[in-house]
């Protein structure tokens, strides 16, 4: 249901822009991120948090051309959840290397 919504506010966003002539306008998504089992919002797993990177930067590339730039929120965990591409003990999570898969499809 959430990413469902989500969607649709991305594609609510995109329509005003049009009404308004501005379809050609470039847009940013930032802080983008799925915390990892725990934050103060909730929490996915390590494997979610990688396949939900992967889906939402595939959807904006190819349903959004509009969309210019695509920011993870943090490679580090923050104090307030789980967000980042890296365990607390350094080791690399899933999302670590979709992340560099991503990077080097570009």
């Amino acid at each position: 249901m959430k990413k469902v919504k989500k969607v649709l506010d991305v594609k609510k966003v995109l329509d005003v822009m049009a009404q308004n002539g501005e379809q050609d306008k470039p847009v940013w998504f930032a802080e983008l991120a799925w915390a990892k089992e725990w934050s103060n919002w909730g929490g996915v797993t390590a494997e979610n948090q990688a396949d939900y990177m992967k889906t939402s930067f595939s959807m904006a590339s190819q349903s959004w051309p509009q969309v210019k730039a695509y920011v993870w929120f943090t490679s580090r965990d923050t104090e307030d959840g789980n967000w980042g591409l890296y365990e607390p003990d350094g080791s690399k999570r899933p999302s670590w290397y979709t992340f560099q898969e991503l990077v080097q499809s570009l």
